[in-house]
This record gives C-alpha cells, sequence and structure tokens, in this order.
C-alpha cells in the first residue's frame, strides 16, 4: 500500500544488536505423512500375501495386495496425521528464549566480483566527445 501522497514507505528492518526471540522447534508434518503412508501399504502387501488364497477366489492375488496396499497407504497416512498432531502438540509447549543479534556480511566471492567490476570500469575506455576526431589528444588520456 502507498500514502496518499504516493510515496512507498520504507521496509522497516529490524535494530541491529541483540534481540530476544522465541525459539520452537518444528514437526515435518510431510515426511510423517509420506513415511506412514509407505509403512501403511508395506503392511498391507505383507500382511495379504501371507494368507493363502483360494484357486477358485474372483481374484488373483496380486489385485488383493495392491487393494489392500492401497487401504494400508490409506490408514498409513491418517496415522502419520495423528502422530504429527501429537508430536506438534508435545513441541508447542517446549519452547525457549535466545538472543539473536542481526549481522549483515559480504562473500568473499561478491567482494572478489565487486573487485573486478570496478576494475573493468577503469580500465574501460571514457566515451569520446562526439566533435574529437580519433587519433587527437583525447586519446591519450
Amino acid at each position: 500500500m502507498s500514502d496518499p501522497e504516493g510515496v512507498e514507505p520504507e521496509e522497516a528492518t529490524p535494530p541491529a544488536g541483540p534481540q530476544p526471540v522465541t525459539i520452537q522447534r518444528s514437526v515435518r508434518i510431510v515426511r510423517l505423512l509420506v513415511a506412514g503412508g509407505v509403512l501403511g501399504a508395506v503392511v498391507g502387501a505383507v500382511v495379504t500375501i501371507l494368507f493363502p488364497v483360494s484357486p477358485d477366489a474372483a481374484y488373483s492375488l496380486w489385485q488383493v495386495v495392491g487393494f489392500m496396499a492401497l487401504v494400508g497407504l490409506a490408514v498409513g497416512l491418517a496415522v502419520g496425521a495423528v502422530v504429527a498432531l501429537i508430536l506438534q502438540a508435545a513441541v508447542r509447549r517446549r519452547r525457549g528464549a535466545a538472543i539473536a543479534e542481526r549481522v549483515e556480511f559480504t562473500s568473499q566471492e561478491q567482494d572478489a566480483q565487486h573487485a573486478q567490476d570496478a576494475d573493468a570500469a577503469q580500465a574501460a575506455p571514457q566515451p569520446r566527445d562526439p566533435g574529437e576526431r580519433p587519433g587527437s589528444a583525447g586519446d591519450l588520456a
């Protein structure tokens, strides 16, 4: 948003120096969901393979394995989500405080690039006056 004069307000940067901050660990929910889903699918497929299938069954063994893998996937996702919620609630209670200090720095690569740019700017030929002829005194400078 802009103010009535159309001038954008400056971005608020935190002041330099130490500042108190709150530290909280986070739960990787996606990883828990993926792990639960994969584990559920594997358990569903393995359990299905362990039980015998009669030869006159309407479905083949691999069709049942695939179906049970999908059911296990859904159950595993649900279990993973519940575990993630429980862990998130436990982590939320364990907050900490610390002191953070804002520091600005540049890497050596950036410093080297700036030095190269400065050297290139100094070595570049200066623009010539349009009325000046080539080979005149202006080229000696």
